[in-house]
């Protein structure tokens, strides 16, 4: 046998028994987490402002697929918006008494409900799901079918309209001065109704901005500062995109 080799072969096994029971130190597993801890501060808000775009593009493309529902309908039926809530200022609203937005557009979202919702507000509730009880519904997007606010229950016709006319945007508005909105820098989820789960957003957090659908079903993104105080009552007050 070569000597040699040996000699190899008992070095290399003393030198592996060695560091089988080595394991780290304190200080190198403290580097490690030191490490680890900054490329995660440099990560994570990429990763924020990543899933935010993504987000935000989904939840165009939604408004996107209503416009051409609601443009739809109104070639149908007498060239006006279907009628949403009778509550002539909330514009969440779609189901109130016996005004029910709902069979007005199935046919024309061709059953896809899924699309009236806002992807940034992590499982949400399609407007159409059975778990919606209520006598009294709302999701968390706005829609205008009437002329102007306080008025939302008079359909508008399309002689109307003019291009830069709201359709549809995202909820965002404040309760008792606090933030309810869908696309929210902070916060935390919350549905004030348990027989309304189409209704959950954002609460105590702040907009960083808004979808709005416009007329000839164009959709634009409005950030946080832009919103317009739209008016309300005297516990909450909406915040929509500007006109066009």
């Amino acid at each position: 046998m070569d000597c040699r080799t040996v000699r190899c072969d008992w070095a290399f096994e003393v030198k592996r028994k060695h560091w089988q029971g080595r394991g780290f130190t304190l200080v190198e597993l403290l580097v490690v987490i030191a490490i680890l801890t900054i490329l995660a501060a440099f990560l994570l808000p990429t990763l924020r402002t990543a899933r935010r775009i993504a987000n935000r593009t989904a939840c165009a493309a939604n408004f996107k697929q209503c416009g051409v529902a609601l443009i739809s309908y109104t070639n149908v039926y007498r060239k006006k918006m279907p009628q949403s809530g009778l509550d002539i200022t909330e514009p969440c609203e779609y189901l109130r008494d016996t005004v029910d937005l709902r069979p007005q557009i199935e046919d024309f979202l061709d059953n896809n409900f899924n699309v009236w919702m806002c992807p940034a507000v992590p499982d949400s509730i399609p407007i159409d799901d059975p778990s919606n009880t209520g006598t009294e519904l709302r999701c968390n997007y706005f829609f205008f079918p009437g002329k102007t606010f306080g008025s939302l229950s008079t359909p508008r016709s399309v002689s109307e309209m003019s291009s830069g006319d709201r359709i549809m945007s995202d909820l965002a508005y404040q309760y008792y001065d606090a933030w309810r909105a869908n696309h929210s820098d902070g916060g935390s989820l919350f549905t004030p109704y348990a027989n309304n789960p189409s209704l959950t957003t954002f609460k105590e957090g702040s907009p960083f901005g808004s979808n709005g659908l416009f007329a000839d079903t164009h959709v634009k993104w409005f950030g946080g500062g832009q919103l317009v105080d739209e008016g309300g009552n005297s516990v909450w007050t909406l915040f929509v995109p500007p006109k066009e």
